[in-house]
């Protein structure tokens, strides 16, 4: 890692700003703090991404369309910016373009973008979000093979620590050798 991207990562966590994973089609929610004298408040900006720019580096920026009083009407907004509060993604678009600056000649019905039913996190399972955080049930039980050998496995059966004796032997089920016997 060069000594300018070490510089830009150092001060995107020094922010401490969760910015949830989207793209150009989503639809998303930005509340954005706003001062009118000395009063502050927090104003929802609800409309599609059509664009992102520089990623999600210090100099990170996204667009952000929607339709007002029958205008089209553009923001863009800087990714780290102090007066962003929170950004939340409404819906998933599915498009096939990466900037959808077509959507400003279009009207109607033509520039509804089809939401994307097959959405998946970034993250896998591996890289942090763990079952626990999907299924709330799942906990480690000790499995003890007829061979005498413990397995420590995820099951949604019995609680933390259980022990459960299984009468399969490891050196001719597949499951238990890789798929491969013995």
């Amino acid at each position: 890692m060069n000594l300018i991207a070490q510089l830009e990562a150092e001060q995107v966590a020094a922010l401490g700003k969760d910015i949830p994973d989207f793209k150009a089609g989503d639809t998303i929610r930005v509340g954005y703090k706003v001062t009118e004298g000395s009063r502050s408040r927090v104003q929802n900006y609800e409309g599609v991404c059509i664009s992102r720019k520089n990623g999600s580096g210090i100099a990170g920026s996204f667009t952000v369309r929607k339709i007002s009083f029958g205008e089209g009407v553009e923001r863009v907004f800087p990714l780290h910016s102090t007066n962003i509060d929170s950004i939340t993604v409404v819906r998933r678009g599915r498009v096939r373009r990466a900037k959808l600056y077509y959507l400003r000649a279009l009207r109607g019905k033509s520039a509804r973008i089809r939401e994307d039913a097959t959405y998946k996190a970034k993250k896998s399972l591996r890289s942090g979000i763990m079952k626990k955080d999907i299924h709330p049930d799942y906990h480690f039980i000790d499995v003890k093979m007829t061979d005498g050998t413990v397995l420590r496995m995820r099951s949604t059966w019995g609680k933390e620590g259980d022990q459960m004796s299984l009468d399969i032997d490891p050196t001719v089920h597949p499951a238990w050798t890789g798929g491969k016997r013995k």
